[in-house]
């Protein structure tokens, strides 16, 4: 099973919500996540700048699947929160999609 590796987005079920963030640091069975939202009752909440240490075994990996539109709202949560690297991979990730769409409609 493929428990990712660090820069992947992860999900963390816990018992009264899901936590999402991404790896930054895996130790044998320990993996170290930054923390984005928690997401309780269908409800997104913004984590102030945290680090949350699991098991390998309670992560799953969320599919790489943004919508586009959905990034401006992600880089804004960025920038609410002074994540940096965050930001900046958002970025990259909207310059990669409009790369994409630009190609697709050149004749």
């Amino acid at each position: 099973m493929d428990h990712g590796t660090i820069g992947d987005w992860v999900k963390v079920r816990l018992s009264e919500y899901d936590v999402i963030g991404y790896v930054v640091w895996i130790f044998d069975y320990s993996v170290e996540i930054q923390k984005t939202i928690c997401v309780r009752n269908g409800e997104i909440e913004p984590i102030e700048k945290r680090l949350g240490t699991y098991s390998l075994y309670e992560i799953n990996l969320i599919p790489d699947m943004i919508h586009p539109e959905d990034l401006k709202e992600l880089i804004d949560m960025a920038l609410d929160q002074h994540d940096r690297q965050w930001f900046e991979e958002l970025m990259k990730k909207k310059n990669r999609t409009l790369t994409k769409l630009y190609k697709q409609t050149r004749p």
